[in-house]
């Protein structure tokens, strides 16, 4: 049954709070490993909340007037902030010496490195 050119069996809800679970675990993924590696730069935090705000802009739409132009976009830009986060942070481990790892001597130059506890 549609209610007001919608499916009034709460689809759109359930729709929107499956889709939470998908990208956005990329970012659940990356805040932490920021934070105990105390890597986040300004910018990166800057992108965090831009993701936020366009995933709940994402939300808004999704549940609401459900434009799928308009949510499409949202979403495309919401991945491209949430790629260019993961972009960054690969770029300060690869230059991080917290990260260092001489495979020639086998051993590590630092304490969080992942091939020796």
């Amino acid at each position: 049954m549609y209610r007001g050119g919608r499916r009034a069996d709460g689809t759109a809800e359930r729709s929107n709070l499956a889709n939470l679970f998908e990208m956005p675990v990329l970012y659940f993924a990356l805040v932490p490993l920021l934070i105990l590696t105390g890597s986040a730069s300004a910018a990166q935090v800057v992108l965090a909340w831009i993701f936020v705000a366009l995933r709940l802009a994402h939300t808004v739409i999704h549940i609401g007037p459900s434009t799928v132009r308009t949510r499409a976009r949202v979403y495309i830009a919401s991945s491209i902030v949430l790629f260019a986060m993961w972009g960054a942070s690969s770029k300060i481990y690869r230059q991080s010496p917290k990260f260092a790892h001489d495979p020639v001597q086998g051993r590590c130059s630092a304490t969080l490195c992942p091939h020796h506890p």
